[in-house]
């Protein structure tokens, strides 16, 4: 024991702990465990804007905001969803295949739903594996909304 008090992290089934020799602040400890076990927490326990997201995916939403036709891009987020299906990821990837079935009946789908799932969030009162879906979802509608909006400023520069 060289410090006290000794931390250790255990992974999943590992009965060999690893010494843990960062920093003793919360952001040290939270950087540390989403780390080695993969979270997205930020201090006060919320997740950040990252959980959720699936990086393969989020670069097929920036071709649908970059101009690509919707039904196109969405049957290869169809076959990239699929190549997930083993992967702790497929339940987010699941989402965004959801998003985009919606997409295709409605272009303004992402921006309500994001202003929805917004408010209830906002009212509180939620269970916290409840707000954790919230947050998840969010944080795949945002991919949508945030280049739109991007795109709506630049054309208003252009202006």
């Amino acid at each position: 024991v060289s410090s006290y008090p000794t931390i250790k992290f255990f992974a999943a089934g590992s009965k060999d702990g690893v010494a843990y020799e960062g920093g003793r602040s919360e952001d040290a400890f939270i950087e540390y465990i989403n780390e080695k076990a993969g979270t997205h927490r930020v201090p006060g326990g919320e997740l950040d804007t990252v959980a959720g997201t699936v990086a393969s995916l989020d670069t097929l939403v920036a071709k649908v905001l970059g101009g690509d036709k919707i039904a196109d891009v969405a049957a290869e987020v169809k076959k990239e969803a699929e190549k997930l299906k083993k992967d702790a990821q497929y339940k987010y990837a699941e989402y965004y295949v959801r998003v985009f079935d919606k997409l295709n009946k409605s272009e303004g789908y992402a921006a309500k739903e994001l202003a929805r799932l917004d408010g209830i969030l906002s009212k509180g009162g939620l269970a916290p594996t409840k707000r954790d879906e919230i947050k998840r979802k969010t944080n795949v509608l945002r991919k949508f909304v945030e280049k739109v909006a991007e795109k709506a400023e630049d054309a208003k520069e252009e202006l």
